[in-house]
């Protein structure tokens, strides 16, 4: 008999009052498709998404690991700590203490549905070390760590295995940050208000954990370059690729096929992986206060495929948008977020994540979900604009059945271009939030950026060794010599494709000729490419009405610091107030007090 056809339920479910986040993909057995039984669950993996920059660039590929594994019938766990990702808001709070019990209770919950299976980790940077500190305890933990019992294998990708290291990572990313003129909050590192206490934990944190007799009997690791003491473990699989793949201006980490298909051979239980034996453990399981959800509690769906709440029914594997839904009042638009380039949809640095919580105290409804082949949404057979599209036409009908018959559509750079085409070619949109989105250049973008650069001896210095340098390398090229000339450098990857100037302009005039309204918010990101100046907008489209044009030179292009994600929360949930809930006093505060998302 041929094996079963496996589909994905992606549970997801609020851990510790709702501190941390996780994404289960479990095989189902497609019994009426093909007859076959269900096999038999031996091994289950935890996955430990990294804290800080790396989750980012890293979700992707762990994304599609998971759904690799349960396509071969293993159930696999992700695990965003508490203060990052969908949680983002609980940074400023978090503790070492919080990420452990996150483990705990997230490896408690495979163990308590799949009780006789091996629990294998998978950890990245510094989640390896939080993970060996769960299940190879060193001195220092809290107790009451151990009672997750034992792994029958780790995986350390990358690992990070100091915390006062992790720190110093942080610190040349920030510094990175700065130099290329980001503008950060002093609290902030690397673009995360980590509290206090959780960076002088850190910090103190200069030892290694004890490896000698950890309680896990194999481990596979991944990307080592480092001078990390690894003689007493056991080392499956070492590959030595470069450690630019995490530096703080890279792309999300894209890791070779060979690598990725090692992992999820060892993982699968291929001969490079040997456990074949799994001690018995007694499981006590955690004491977790109960969550009360409020009524801004978020909801995660998944369209076409099996509703988080109805475990009867299945859908094919890699079907299915992914997304997370506030509830509103029915009758008022919902706001609709839309990707910005590969970022998922808690958008850069936990953004998006942050407006629905705003939003949400105002009483306005919010989705953000991953485009196809974004984010935890499987890729279509369409693409471009066909596939927002059917996106989108998903969306405004999951949207319709919870009495939200229109819009509002928001985005970041290449979201606010998606959410304009989407305008143009649909007639639901009720208004528009553009952040960073297209504006033409006019003779006025030209006189303003001519008087910033002859005004600023700054700017006159950078054109000057600019220039000068581009006329060393053409003097250089132009002279006879015996030795060969070096190849261009490849041309950098552009993320952002605008259609022609004729077809935005023509999309902006559509969306405000029927009343869209439109924010439109520019940032000091965008001054030196297409923006530079207050009305530049409002004036190329002769000030049409229903358009409310805001340029912040301070605040950058993604909002890394936590100043500026607030500011732009209020500004957001200011204006959707008045325009779409009448004149209503707006106080909008993103903080969080009693540890839950609200």
């Amino acid at each position: 008999m041929s094996d079963p056809s496996y589909a994905i339920s992606t549970e997801s479910r609020f851990l510790r009052q709702g501190r941390s986040f996780t994404l289960l993909s479990v095989p189902l057995a497609s019994s009426a498709i093909t007859g076959a039984a269900v096999a038999p669950v031996e091994r289950v993996v935890l996955i430990v998404l990294p804290p800080g920059p790396e989750q980012s660039r890293s979700y992707r590929l762990l994304r599609e690991l998971a759904a690799s594994l349960a396509r071969a019938g293993i159930p696999t766990l992700r695990l965003e700590l508490s203060g990052t990702g969908h949680s983002t808001q609980n940074a400023a709070i978090t503790r070492i203490s919080n990420w452990h019990e996150d483990i705990v209770d997230s490896a408690e919950l495979l163990r308590t549905r799949w009780p006789n299976a091996k629990v294998l980790g998978v950890g990245a940077r510094y989640s390896v070390r939080l993970l060996l500190d769960v299940f190879a305890p060193s001195a220092g933990l809290s107790p009451g760590s151990s009672r997750s019992g034992e792994l029958a294998g780790l995986v350390c990708w990358s690992p990070l295995l100091r915390g006062s290291d992790w720190v110093e990572h942080l610190q040349r990313v920030q510094a990175d940050m700065v130099s290329a003129g980001w503008e950060l909050d002093d609290n902030d590192l690397a673009g995360e208000p980590w509290s206090t206490d959780l960076l002088n934990e850190l910090k103190s944190q200069h030892s290694l954990p004890d490896l000698s007799t950890p309680s896990f009997e194999s481990t596979l690791v991944l990307e080592v370059d480092s001078n990390i003491d690894i003689n007493n473990v056991d080392i499956q699989l070492v590959t030595d690729l470069s450690l630019k793949d995490w530096v703080s201006d890279s792309l999300p980490m894209l890791v070779s096929g060979e690598t990725s298909t090692a992992l999820e051979l060892a993982l699968q239980g291929d001969r490079r992986w040997p456990p074949t034996t799994h001690k018995s453990t007694t499981h006590t399981p955690p004491q977790t206060p109960p969550h009360t959800p409020t009524t801004a509690h978020e909801q995660p769906f998944c369209l076409d495929a099996l509703p988080l709440a109805d475990a009867s029914k299945t859908s094919r594997l890699d079907s299915g948008l992914f997304g997370i839904y506030r509830p509103g009042p029915a009758g008022c638009p919902a706001v609709v977020m839309l990707n910005s380039g590969l970022i998922g949809c808690s958008g850069p640095y936990g953004v998006y994540a942050e407006i629905a919580c705003g939003l949400a105290q105002q009483g306005v409804a919010s989705v953000r979900f991953d485009c196809s082949g974004k984010g935890e949404s499987p890729r279509k057979s369409v693409s471009g604009d066909q596939a927002l599209r059917d996106d989108y036409a998903q969306i405004t009908d999951f949207l319709r059945a919870s009495g939200h018959q229109e819009t509002i559509l928001l985005g970041i750079c290449s979201g606010a271009d998606d959410a304009l085409t989407l305008a143009a070619a649909t007639d639901n949109v009720a208004g528009l939030v553009l952040l960073d989105g297209y504006a033409p250049k006019t003779a006025s973008y030209t006189r303003h950026f001519l008087q910033q650069r002859l005004t600023s001896p700054a700017r006159i210095r950078h054109w000057v060794k600019r220039k000068s340098a581009a006329l060393r390398s053409l003097l250089t090229l132009s002279a006879p010599s015996p030795v060969a000339v070096q190849p261009a450098e490849a041309a950098p990857l552009e993320l952002r494709n605008w259609a022609s100037a004729a077809t935005m302009r023509a999309r902006y005039l559509s969306a405000l000729d029927r009343q869209c309204s439109t924010l439109a918010v520019f940032t000091g990101g965008v001054q030196d490419d297409y923006y530079n100046h207050q009305g530049q907008l409002a004036h190329a489209f002769g000030n049409p009405t229903g358009l409310s044009e805001h340029y912040l030179p301070h605040l950058d292009h993604l909002y890394p610091a936590t100043s500026q994600r607030r500011e732009l929360t209020q500004l957001i949930a200011g204006w959707v107030s008045s325009e779409f809930l009448g004149n209503v006093s707006v106080s909008v505060s993103v903080s969080v007090s009693d540890g839950v998302s609200t």
